[in-house]
Parts: C-alpha cells; structure tokens; sequence
C-alpha cells in the first residue's frame, strides 16, 4: 500500500516537497532538476490524498517527460529506505537496500524485493524521450506495476512493503530535465 503523508489535503496527488532531493525546483506537479552537481541521484516523492488511496487497490499515475537528457528512473520507493540512503542510489545486482521498483530510462529494472528484476536489461526496451507519457498502473492486491508508454510495455513484480511505505517517484540526474506528474484513471 502506498503511504501518505498528508491525509486532510484536497489535492490528490502532490509533490512531497520536504521529503523530495534538494535542488529540485518543483511548480505545482511539475519538477525540474536545478543542480550542475554530476552523478547525484535527485529523488522526487509523491502523496496520494489518504481518502483516495484507501478507496483504490489499482492506483495510476502518469509521467509526463518534458525534457530528458540524462538518466532517470521512474516507479515506486521506499521512502524512508531512500531517505536512510541519504539519496543514495547505489543499484547493483548484489545490492536490493536501494529501496526502490523502477525501470531506468537505460533500459534496466530495479527491484528491491526480485533478484530476477534488479540491474537486470528489460528485454525490448524502448527509450522513453521528450513528450512521452509514462502510465504507471500498481496493483497493491497482487504487488505487481505495470508500465507503458508509446509501444513499450513491461511489469514489475513483487512490488510492496512490509512497512507500508511505497511513493510514486522519480529520480533525476541532469541539470534542466523536466517532467510532471499527473493522475490516471484505473483503466
């Protein structure tokens, strides 16, 4: 189940400004990665309204890529296990305490709880670029999220958290990339 931060907003999705990197300058659900600092990960964290997320086993949301020129990732975290990493993305097929179920914008899935789904190629992997929507659809009843854009499709499995702490997120690296989040119906 994803945990949420600010139960008694109105807003249904919003960018968790607190929890989210530095040198991240966000406008509404928008983010644009501000810092000329090379190889740091910039995390950003998103709150689902409480009310809607309790309603819902099959959350969506998109990514709107508005420019990308460096490496991202794209998915679900585990934000306290981010945050006790201070931000730290250190993936590799013998490290699952990155804490996070993404797919990289390389073509690679990163799994914190499936060895078969960490630094491992996503097979027929199409690089998403500028205006691709990203459609993310998790299953919190059967710990799957599937993710699509354009003609590219593929699942993450094993997708939860015993400590119920799972944000939709995005991870920047270059100066000036841009993108934004934005809700999905459950279709």
């Amino acid at each position: 189940m994803l945990k949420l931060l600010d139960p008694n907003s109105d807003a249904i999705l919003r960018i968790d400004k607190i929890g989210s990197s530095d040198n991240l300058q966000v406008i509404g659900t928008k983010v644009i990665c501000n810092s000329i600092a090379k190889n740091q990960h910039k995390f950003v964290f998103v709150k689902i309204n409480q009310d809607y997320n309790q309603k819902n086993q099959i959350v969506c949301w998109n990514v709107i890529l508005s420019k990308k020129s460096g490496w991202m990732g794209f998915g679900l975290a585990k934000r306290q296990r981010v945050l006790d990493n201070n931000y730290t993305f250190a993936g590799s097929g013998n490290n699952f305490d990155h804490g996070c179920f993404l797919i990289s914008s390389n073509g690679f899935y990163w799994n914190s709880n499936l060895k078969t789904q960490n630094n491992c190629k996503i097979p027929d992997f199409v690089e998403p670029s500028t205006g691709d929507i990203i459609k993310f659809k998790y299953n919190k009843s059967v710990s799957t999220m599937e993710i699509s854009y354009n003609k590219f499709y593929t699942k993450l499995e094993s997708v939860s958290s015993e400590k119920d702490d799972l944000y939709p997120c995005a991870i920047m690296m270059a100066n000036g990339d841009e993108l934004k989040f934005s809700l999905a119906n459950n279709n």
